[in-house]
């Protein structure tokens, strides 16, 4: 029973190492974004909608009170006077909990990503074209469909002619 034990934690360490991380893609750009330290919020909404981020005022704003909420992004107010009349404009931050989580993803998504060479495989069969990107594998499949074709066609003929 106690041989049991030791495989389970590890088990489960394995499945904590292999966890998803926390942050959407969205989450992710948005926080990217705030990478580079305070934002007023009207600027980093445009940034975000550029970088295609969501286009509604609802939207943004439920992504931002999640971050909020989560502690991975903090606002404080900064009092403007603009021809007499004062507002309030929003400014927000990455926190230190964000910064973390942030880099945490950024490291998730770094060991899926391979250069193109290592996804070419050493040995290609002539039949074989998983490797070639899809427009260039349509192309290579239809000559050889016509190909096909025409060998049929030439022997149909070869034994008509008999």
């Amino acid at each position: 029973m106690n041989e049991l034990k030791p495989a389970t934690k590890s088990a489960r360490a394995a499945k904590r190492k292999a966890r998803l991380p926390e942050l959407s893609p969205l989450q992710f750009v948005a926080m990217g974004l705030l990478l580079d330290g305070e934002r007023r919020i009207d600027d980093f909404r445009a940034e975000l909608t550029e970088h295609g981020g969501p286009k509604s005022a609802s939207a943004f704003s439920q992504l931002m009170d999640r971050l909020a909420r989560s502690s991975y992004v903090t606002y404080r107010f900064e009092r403007v006077t603009c021809e007499g009349f004062t507002t309030r404009r929003r400014i927000c931050r990455i926190t230190d909990l964000g910064l973390l989580v942030w880099q945490a993803t950024r490291q998730f998504y770094a060991t899926f990503s391979t250069p193109a060479a290592d996804l070419v495989p050493e040995k290609v069969d002539e039949t074989q074209y998983f490797h070639l990107p899809p427009k260039e594998r349509r192309a290579r499949a239809t000559k050889e469909f016509a190909k096909t074709l025409e060998d049929i066609f030439l022997k149909i003929l070869n034994q008509q002619a008999r």
